[in-house]
């Protein structure tokens, strides 16, 4: 972990360090969620099965170290995270096909999820690749619930809560490969 030590912010809300064989987590996940997904109600299998396989086949492209800082602001959390990756070209390259393939796959779109991207920016001199998500909470409850009558007060706070979370736009996040690392920006420039 010294590698990615030096990457941490010190002044952050909350740090997350980890360590481990990506592509083995992806799989004991993947495993485990076969057997749990009989106990989901049918309209999220579909959903939930698509998320691990898109994670299985990303996760196999990480190294095993990762690290990443943040807060929570007004606009959201704001986080910047490293990947360390062989080829972290290659991995921001399958992360871009990924997230076409999430944004036109229709057990995702089901879940309330709405993806836009991923765009080519420049951030402080440099080219980035952004992305943003932004989930529909009536869109998501629907596909969770046996019954689509959401009490709308409940809504608002929902979306009042995510809009917290991600930002009142969705969560923005930008992604550059440096040196072995994929970096990550989220909700910041």
């Amino acid at each position: 972990l010294l590698p990615v030590a030096r990457l941490i912010d010190p002044s952050a809300a909350f740090t997350y360090v980890f360590a481990a064989d990506m592509a083995s987590m992806a799989d004991w996940y993947g495993k485990l969620l076969d057997d749990l997904l009989p106990m989901y109600p049918k309209n999220m299998r579909g959903m939930l099965a698509a998320q691990s396989e898109l994670l299985g086949e990303l996760y196999a492209k990480v190294g095993p170290r990762l690290v990443a800082s943040g807060d929570f602001g007004p606009d959201g959390v704001r986080a910047e995270g490293f990947f360390e990756a062989q080829e972290p070209a290659e991995l921001l390259a399958s992360w871009k096909t990924q997230w076409a393939e999430i944004g036109s796959n229709p057990d995702l779109a089901q879940g309330g999820y709405q993806l836009s991207g991923p765009t080519e920016v420049t951030l402080a001199g440099a080219s980035w690749t952004e992305m943003r998500m932004k989930l529909d909470m009536r869109e998501m409850l629907a596909s969770v619930a046996e019954e689509a009558d959401a009490d709308e007060d409940e809504l608002a706070k929902a979306e009042q809560a995510m809009d917290a979370f991600l930002g009142q736009g969705g969560m923005r996040m930008a992604f550059t490969a440096r040196g072995k690392n994929l970096v990550m920006l989220v909700n910041g420039d």
